[in-house]
């Protein structure tokens, strides 16, 4: 289904359900769906969207002007890349852009350093201890904690500043003691970071660029 935002024709993916009614969701990219009760016709839909379009609009244009941001300083995917939340020359480092796997032991190797710094900070501070930490490469979360007090953490986060970084590193280690996101997790998250929220920020907005 196409539908008309910003002067252009743009995709919608529509999903049928067994539901009452219907609701939209624009991710972080940019992808609008549409969940919508099984039956629904397409006049229906447009009907129903129709309101909602000067949102959507005002959605479109806040994801775009956040990627223009993020993007400010950099030159092409040949010349630069992203590490600690500030643009590198591929030159300074003796790196070959084309070598994805160069690439990635060289995030590696710097993000478990920094990693490692505050994860020897942070435990002492909290007077938490976990097993081991791993580090992934996935698009869903930024880091995780299980039952058996093993951490992880996503190679992207190399490319954003050291700030947010330990941020995850205390949000995780904050799931040692409390594997909800209850009040009380948030309440030891903030005894460390008082912060916390400023250190967010950034992964909130540019995450959904940040690409190996």
């Amino acid at each position: 289904m196409k539908i008309q935002l910003n002067g252009q024709d743009r995709d919608l993916y529509v999903e049928y359900k067994k539901k009452k009614h219907t609701n939209l969701v624009i991710s972080p990219e940019g992808f609008i769906t549409v969940r919508a009760p099984i039956g629904t016709s397409e006049e229906e839909l447009r009907t129903q969207i129709k309101p909602l379009i000067p949102k959507i609009e005002k959605k479109l244009r806040e994801i775009e002007k956040n990627k223009k941001i993020y993007e400010e300083g950099s030159f092409n995917n040949d010349e630069t890349f992203k590490l600690f939340g500030e643009y590198k020359a591929f030159s300074d480092y003796n790196l070959d852009p084309k070598d994805k796997e160069e690439v990635k032991k060289f995030y590696t190797k710097n993000l478990k350093e920094v990693l490692e710094e505050y994860l020897k900070k942070y435990t002492k501070e909290m007077r938490l201890k976990y097993k081991t930490y791993k580090i992934t490469e996935t698009k869903t979360t930024w880091g995780t904690c299980n039952s058996e007090k093993i951490l992880t953490f996503n190679l992207r986060l190399v490319m954003a500043p050291k700030e947010s970084i330990e941020y995850v590193v205390v949000h995780e280690l904050a799931h040692l003691k409390h594997m909800n996101h209850d009040k009380s997790f948030w309440t030891l998250v903030g005894k460390a970071m008082p912060d916390y929220k400023e250190r967010q920020k950034y992964l909130k907005t540019f995450g959904q660029f940040m690409e190996i």
